[in-house]
């Protein structure tokens, strides 16, 4: 993980733990980071119900994209932690 995924990551973890509105704009930017890191961060709030806090709403189809597209990632052959991110997946699910 690079260290800007790092930082994203840290940034998404303080909004989920936070309790005030997560502006949809933030969110979506996240969603088209490519790192499988940041869009697992992004993924676990969504999962965790936080969608209730993002102002305007997320659509379903923006939920369910960043999902398959975490999805897809974890099962990608090419990427060489694939074990760390099927524990990540365990984690979520």
């Amino acid at each position: 993980m690079t260290p800007n995924d790092l930082e994203t990551v840290r940034q998404i973890q303080d909004a989920i733990r936070g309790t005030g509105k997560i502006p949809a704009s933030q969110v979506r930017a996240w969603l088209h980071n490519p790192s499988v890191e940041v869009l697992g961060a992004v993924t676990e709030g969504i999962m965790r119900g936080q969608t209730r806090r993002v102002e305007p709403p997320l659509s379903m189809e923006e939920i369910c994209s960043t999902v398959q597209g975490v999805l897809q990632g974890v099962f990608d052959p090419e990427f060489p932690r694939q074990r760390l991110r099927l524990k990540q997946i365990n984690r979520w699910t």
